[in-house]
This record gives structure tokens, sequence and C-alpha cells, in this order.
């Protein structure tokens, strides 16, 4: 049932292949046109979430709108641009966890820029590990790069 609930106004884009839904908050979510009437049945609401995102959901049930948009029993459903208000079907994939894991940016304490290697100043050696478990030493970050690519495949 959808309730009588005040939104701000928007500006629809010119783009006639999107629409912007608002949500509590001051909030907006970025819409496929084709989907807009459908997803205008329910009230929507900004969500905060884990690390200050914010997610599109509806009330009374907290189901999320990336969710709706992609039915299932996935894992995870990524928006691939990083903007978790942009609810376009371009922009959502379904991932398993270690999919959207390897997806993620990189911590900003890595200093080798590839995922799972890092320096050993005591063994003077580029390490490559994985889920907490050291795979090994190696001379090079790109072999230790390999080794972390190899072992993640398994």
């Amino acid at each position: 049932m959808k309730f009588n609930v005040k939104r701000h106004a928007v500006v629809q884009p010119q783009d006639q292949s999107i629409r912007i839904i608002p949500l509590t908050r001051g909030y907006e979510a970025i819409v496929d046109a084709e989907c807009y009437d459908w997803l205008m049945q329910w009230n929507w609401c900004a969500l905060s979430a884990d690390g200050g995102r914010i997610y599109a959901s509806r009330s009374p049930d907290q189901k999320l709108m990336h969710r709706v948009l992609v039915p299932g029993d996935h894992e995870v459903v990524d928006h691939d641009n990083g903007n978790e208000l942009d609810n376009r079907k371009s922009n959502l994939f379904p991932r398993t966890n270690s999919e959207n894991i390897l997806k993620s940016k990189l911590y900003s304490t890595n200093k080798s820029g590839i995922r799972g290697v890092y320096w050993s100043e005591s063994r003077k050696r580029w390490i490559a590990a994985r889920k907490g478990r050291r795979i090994g030493g190696f001379s090079t970050k790109e072999l230790a790069a390999e080794a972390y690519k190899n072992a993640s495949e398994k």
C-alpha cells in the first residue's frame, strides 16, 4: 500500500531515457524511464548503510530498489559506477561476494597498486596473500600478483 508521503519536487532530465525518483531527506534515485511508472507504486526512502552509503529503499518492507530491479537470489547486486542511487539497469550487475570484492577499490594503504600484494620490509620481498593467508614471497610484485591471481582462481 502506498501512503501519501510528501516528497521534494524534482525536475526530470531532458534525456527521455531516464527519470528521477525523489527519496526522503532530499536524495534522488536515477532509473530507466521504462521502469519509472512501475517503481512509483511504492514510497521510496533514503536508507543509510555502512560506510556512509545511501540506498533507495521502499516502505514499509525495506526492500532495496536495485534488488527489485534485478530479482533473483544473487549474493550481491553491484552498482557498476559506484553510485548506489544510480539504479539504471545498465549500471546493475548480479555478482558473487568474491567478484564484488575483486572489483572494489584498493585500500588507501596499498602501496603496490595490486590487490593481494604488499611489500615486506623485513623479508625484502613482495608478499602475495589472500584471505589473511600468505601465498608466498616473490622478487617482483608482478610475480606476486600472478601467484595471487592463480590462488584466487582456485
